[in-house]
């Protein structure tokens, strides 16, 4: 599996303080068996700032604990991006790191409120060749007050993902309905861990993936952490018939990865 979203790299943010935890984080994702690790750590969001130099170069040093660690996991350079009115700006500066930087960019919004004019900065995104990835919206708390707001964003191209932890219930249940009713709607494409520590907010999926699978059937529910993010790594276009026309569920296909989360 891959986890597109993930703040694991030591001493950045409000993740792991030291290397050994991020190590201890690293050996739960594998054991989980992701594979692919995006670390995101937070940037401009008036606490941490995390330039595009300092992500790359704390990517750099952890892929090489991890080899003298032995970890098998792959990690990829990204980060968590505080909307900001300069957005713009500081992409053009390259003072904002996208995921791999390539196109998509994990876009974090406000807790309790939506930005003004985030759909003018969605599109403005979209016309630079930017891909929106609007990160945990079910934590939102205007989005959670009206459930289809997320429709809207969605028809103007925003990418969505859910954060595994919603879905399994912990972030309570306002996040989890939303997280599952928007799942039905057919507006979730993405899932990750956005994990910060080993026990409390740790890096696994397979729980989640689960719970997707219920809901909109397990081969759906792979997509979510294998093949849609894979395209994102690289910068790819994700499916139009899953940006406009959401495929219908279907809980009881079987998939060849079944006895993987039987």
């Amino acid at each position: 599996m891959i986890d597109l979203h993930c703040h694991i790299l030591p001493g950045l943010d409000d993740g792991p303080e030291d290397l050994e935890t991020s190590l201890e984080m690293a050996r739960l994702a594998a054991a989980d068996g992701i594979r692919v690790i995006v670390a995101s750590p937070h940037a401009l969001n008036g606490v941490y700032q995390n330039s595009r130099e300092t992500i790359l170069q704390k990517v750099k040093e952890f892929r090489d604990a991890l080899k003298a660690a032995g970890i098998p996991i792959i990690l990829l350079p990204g980060a968590d991006i505080h909307f900001d009115s300069d957005l713009e700006g500081k992409l053009e500066r390259h003072e904002v790191l996208a995921v791999n930087d390539r196109t998509y960019l994990l876009l974090e919004l406000p807790r309790q409120f939506l930005p003004p004019h985030l759909e003018d900065a969605l599109f403005k995104l979209k016309v630079r060749g930017y891909v929106p990835i609007l990160t945990h919206p079910e934590r939102n708390v205007r989005l959670q007050t009206d459930l289809d707001v997320l429709g809207d964003l969605v028809s103007l191209g925003a990418v969505i993902q859910i954060t595994a932890m919603s879905l399994t219930g912990g972030f309570g249940k306002r996040a989890r309905h939303c997280a599952r009713h928007w799942l039905e709607q057919g507006w979730v494409h993405l899932m990750a861990t956005d994990a910060h520590s080993p026990k409390r907010r740790p890096p696994v999926l397979s729980g989640a993936v689960r719970e997707v699978a219920k809901i909109i059937g397990l081969e759906t529910a792979i997509k979510m952490v294998i093949t849609w993010p894979k395209m994102v790594l690289f910068g790819r276009p994700l499916p139009e018939e899953i940006l406009l026309n959401p495929p219908p569920s279907n809980p009881t296909k079987k998939h060849f990865l079944s006895r993987f989360f039987a």
